[in-house]
């Protein structure tokens, strides 16, 4: 598994992510009657979210973090590219392993830490909706356009912290 997602996974027990289960303990979570709230989601998808509530409550024990309520991506929205054809178009890193030469470092114009992992993650599974992709070009062409506009928000992006962890940060007061 390091070899492919370049980490070490912890192996968890399967408890966590038994579909039986995992209604209750993702209601319990957020408190909700049911987790239908959110939307339908299948047995694997309430076990993934129930995993990961597990996760959340083993390693943040003193403050749960607050969490965004679960959202299903939709099928087809992005391409998915198998690991091999990533790594062959060198898209995060070339053949060698190095950043330098792979299309995400010949692109990467980002000024925060969250810029480039979504950047990133924008590489990895691009979209595939035509409208999706044209409402995504006209806001680089507009950037690219207002040069003041777009420099005032660089300006500005360098001083924030990590947005999507920032409420995690507040409310463990870190």
């Amino acid at each position: 598994l390091f070899d492919v997602i370049g980490r070490v996974a912890s192996p968890q027990p399967p408890s966590l992510f038994d579909s039986a289960s995992a209604a209750g303990r993702i209601a319990r979570f957020f408190a909700v009657a049911t987790p239908d709230s959110f939307g339908t989601f299948s047995r694997a998808e309430l076990s993934a979210i129930s995993g990961t509530i597990a996760y959340v409550e083993k390693t943040q024990k003193a403050e749960r973090p607050p969490l965004s309520r679960p959202e299903r991506e939709e099928s087809g929205s992005t391409l998915f590219i198998d690991p091999a054809t990533r790594a062959n178009l060198e898209l995060l890193r070339t053949l060698s392993g190095s950043r330098d030469g792979s299309l995400f470092k010949a692109i990467d114009r980002t000024v925060t830490g969250s810029g480039a992992r979504l950047l990133a993650d924008r590489l990895m599974a691009p979209l595939t909706d035509p409208a999706a992709i044209g409402a995504r070009l006209d806001s680089v062409s507009f950037f690219r356009a207002e040069t003041r506009l777009c420099q005032a928000a660089r300006t500005s992006l360098k001083t924030v912290a990590h947005m999507p962890r920032a409420p995690a940060r507040l409310a463990l007061n870190r």
